[in-house]
């Protein structure tokens, strides 16, 4: 069993992918959020320096579809010691779509084939793709699963739905199984991750040899822990809870500028918290009228306690 941290912009950083492993655990890999510019500086590059990381279980992703730009990156991520690369294309944000990016580059299968056909043939580094089964219909799957048995793919991560479809309805996991059933003749040595909806250890699909969580470990960051175990509670959850929270919010103090941006990270946290805590939803919306740091952890001290 294979569990991994799906990337989410803005949230799965080194921060917090170092705080969830240390007080949850289960986690086997974790991914960053895209990476697009052609040299890793700032925030991209305090993301992925192996002093914040292990780069060992760590995989950076790439949001682009300009082969050389891909090169590029990928030589810099080698030269810090990276030895895959993970690419996007799945992402289904409109403003990431609309450039042909993520799953928007999934129903432009001629550039696609030349794309993967110059990095697979450049990249000095193993590759992984994250995918959508299309962009706009089911059946493109179809098409796609043409285009990537041909290639030596490392791990193959499908989220079945369509770049269209955002998150909403469920996962087409038939398609998932269907599209898997056709690839596993043509790359034996892919590894295929099942990725899309997973929040409790109820779901049949946590059973996987390989799974990507994304929203479902945010909400609840011992629910890989729960998947290993089997176990559908987490010990002592709520010390290891405030310790994850209080060490989240101080690194967040120590890396951002600004009081204002650690208050609106810690509330754009809760909204997934919210939704895996068992507490009253009025204490968490309490949380979210905080408009400074010192309200915040006055409303956090009376809200813990309820965990």
């Amino acid at each position: 069993m294979m569990i991994s941290l799906a990337p989410m912009e803005g949230i799965t950083t080194y921060i917090y992918r170092n705080a969830i492993n240390k007080y949850f655990g289960g986690i086997d890999k974790f991914y960053t959020p895209f990476l697009t510019a052609s040299h890793l500086k700032g925030r991209e590059l305090r993301d992925v320096n192996p002093d914040n990381n292990d780069p060992e279980n760590l995989i950076p992703q790439l949001l682009v579809n300009d082969s050389d730009l891909f090169i590029t990156i990928t030589k810099q991520l080698q030269n810090l010691g990276y030895d895959e690369v993970n690419l996007n294309l799945g992402c289904p944000s409109g403003t990431v779509t609309s450039k042909g990016r993520g799953s928007g580059f999934l129903d432009k299968t001629n550039e696609l084939k030349k794309f993967l056909d110059d990095i697979f043939d450049r990249t000095p580094i193993s590759i992984s793709i994250k995918t959508r089964i299309g962009f706009e219909f089911i059946n493109e799957w179809e098409d796609i699963a043409e285009i990537y048995k041909n290639y030596p793919i490392k791990e193959l991560i499908i989220h079945p739905r369509v770049g269209k479809e955002l998150y909403k309805g469920t996962a087409h996991r038939d398609i998932y199984e269907q599209m898997i059933s056709y690839l596993k003749g043509y790359m034996p040595d892919t590894l295929f991750t099942y990725n899309g909806d997973i929040t409790t250890i109820d779901d049949p699909y946590y059973k996987k040899d390989s799974i990507m969580i994304g929203r479902g470990l945010i909400n609840d960051p011992s629910l890989a822990y729960k998947i290993k175990t089997g176990n559908d509670s987490f010990p002592d959850f709520k010390k290891s809870f405030i310790l994850f929270h209080d060490e989240l919010l101080n690194n967040y103090v120590t890396e951002m500028n600004y009081e204002d941006q650690v208050v609106k990270k810690m509330k754009e946290l809760w909204v997934y918290f919210s939704k895996g805590l068992n507490i009253d939803k009025k204490l968490t919306k309490e949380i979210l009228k905080s408009n400074s740091l010192v309200s915040y952890k006055n409303t956090f001290n009376i809200v813990k306690q309820y965990i």
